[in-house]
């Protein structure tokens, strides 16, 4: 195999990675200075994406106006994402640990034919359903491993899962304008209105945007996050889908939590139990369960 197919492979993975390590990022920014919040995470990391995006848009030239009719589309896309989804993600890694969290988010490939299923008929196959409950019973199993209680933790689960649930609906409307505009666009696009969205909340956490005792690790790693796992990482992936199509793609993010967990045991953010490790096996799974049969359903 030549250096031009391996690419794209090589690609996509760096993306899977860069998400994996991102809920381990967010959860070392929280932990270096606890009047971090959410929205101020969310809102730098936002605008460090606009900042490397937009320019290269115009240098390249691909810039495209939204159509009549399909701002509601676009105003809808970045209120599930990033705006609702980022700060239920967010705010839930400050009550559970990130590779939990890496877990619970990883669910979503399982979750989303059941909301195309609702809204657009699509057919679900009986495979759907048995690896959403294996992904659930492995999910179970790291929180078990965890030893977390159901106090604070329950919180953070209960706000993860909400992101899960906010990506299906972002899913929806992204189904209606993913095929008039290119990847790149409606990511700008999205991140700039999320940015919007994010401002009048940034007004309220002044008080602790001012207590913040900056440091080079957290600035870094915010910067990061911007410009590595909201900019970069979607030009990777967007390229793979391009050169192997969206269906193959979509089966490496299965690895997202694989990623997030090697990284965090690395800088001794978390620690492997037994149990942690076989919830991550029986959850990653039940996840490929549900998406090996559906691209066998595509490509039928």
């Amino acid at each position: 195999m030549n250096a031009r197919k391996i690419l794209p492979y090589l690609l996509v993975t760096l993306a899977v990675a860069m998400w994996g390590v991102s809920f381990v990022l967010t959860k070392a920014i929280f932990n270096s200075d606890a009047h971090y919040t959410a929205t101020i995470i969310v809102f730098f990391r936002l605008l460090f994406s606009v900042v490397i995006f937009v320019p290269i848009l115009f240098i390249v030239r691909k810039v495209r106006k939204i159509e009549k009719g399909d701002l509601k589309y676009f105003l809808g896309l970045a209120l599930m994402e990033p705006f609702l989804y980022f700060l239920c993600e967010n705010t839930g890694l400050q009550y559970i640990s990130s590779g939990l969290a890496s877990m619970i988010i990883g669910l979503i490939p399982v979750f989303v034919p059941f909301g195309m299923l609702i809204a657009y008929k699509e057919r679900l196959s009986p495979m759907n359903i048995v690896g959403g409950l294996v992904s659930l019973l492995g999910i179970a199993t790291m929180i078990l491993g965890s030893g977390a209680s159901l106090g604070s933790e329950l919180r953070g689960i209960l706000l993860l899962f909400t992101a899960v649930f906010i990506t299906v609906f972002y899913s929806l409307i992204l189904n209606k304008i993913v095929d008039k505009y290119p990847p790149i666009t409606i990511t700008v696009y999205q991140n700039v209105i999320g940015i919007v969205y994010f401002l009048p909340l940034l007004f309220f956490n002044i008080p602790n945007l001012q207590a913040i005792h900056f440091t080079a690790s957290a600035v870094g790693c915010i910067a990061a996050l911007g410009v590595g796992c909201s900019t970069l990482s979607y030009v990777f992936f967007y390229y793979g889908i391009r050169r192997m199509g969206a269906s193959s793609v979509f089966v490496f993010s299965n690895a997202t939590p694989v990623f997030t967990m090697i990284f965090a045991c690395a800088i001794g953010q978390e620690s492997l139990t037994l149990l942690k490790v076989v919830g991550m096996v029986v959850a990653i799974t039940g996840v490929s369960i549900a998406q090996i049969k559906r691209k066998s359903n595509v490509s039928q």
